[in-house]
């Protein structure tokens, strides 16, 4: 997130990349780096749009955030959280089971923003798979790019601003598979290969052209006729 994002959109557009389908999606946004100018704006923003989410069934059409996949996940999700806390977090909103009226025998687990991450927390480390988002502060664009490569996975990552510039240098220096600007990180549409760097990837990609590599199996013959 640098300075110059516009906020607003930006804060509707992680909500939705992190709690869309309760996070449980490979190329759901975990972390979130912000420039430190707009640090404390972004997260107001970001807090207010995940309390704006309403938990329930998928036949519920005001549903907003689905459930967890079953109990084991989101006791995970919740252990992950009480760690994070114990790790020096601080939890913003969420954090907590969602056990009100008819979703107290359900898998929900409120949406969640914690920040005082630091880098070493396992939280910022691992997968959780759940509606859990981590925040750092950052100094600059230079140090938003290195945290974002100081990972083992790199399947995607998104940036917001509003100078074209520096979406072409992150699309550039950002390790990862899939690079977005100003909207969310998801897997797009079935023509666009899909696929990651790092842990997140093999040397190749579903979807598009590229998935005829991975379906293509090459046989080099060599003739000679004659003396």
């Amino acid at each position: 997130m640098l300075r110059d994002a516009d906020l607003a959109a930006a804060a509707r557009s992680v909500a939705a990349a992190s709690f869309g389908q309760a996070g449980q999606r490979c190329t759901a946004t975990s972390r979130v780096i912000v420039e430190r100018p707009v640090y404390e704006e972004f997260t107001r923003l970001l807090v207010a749009e995940a309390e704006t989410l309403t938990a329930g069934p998928g036949t519920d059409p005001a549903t907003t955030l689905c459930p967890l996949s079953s109990p084991r996940q989101r006791d995970s999700v919740l252990a992950d959280v009480t760690r994070a806390v114990e790790q020096g977090a601080t939890v913003l909103t969420g954090g907590t089971a969602d056990t009100e009226g008819d979703r107290a025998h359900g898998c929900y687990v409120r949406p969640t923003v914690l920040a005082d991450v630091t880098p070493e927390s396992a939280v910022w480390r691992e997968e959780v798979f759940g509606p859990v988002l981590a925040l750092r502060a950052v100094d600059d664009f230079a140090a938003a790019v290195d945290a974002v490569n100081d990972s083992a996975y790199g399947l995607a990552a998104a940036v917001f601003t509003r100078d074209l510039a520096s979406a072409h240098r992150f699309a550039d220096e950002a390790e990862c598979g899939q690079v977005a600007v100003n909207t969310t990180t998801t897997g797009w549409d079935v023509h666009l290969p899909f696929g990651g760097f790092h842990d997140s990837g093999t040397a190749y990609k579903e979807q598009g052209d590229e998935v005829l590599r991975f379906s293509t199996r090459v046989k080099t013959v060599a003739v000679h006729f004659g003396a």
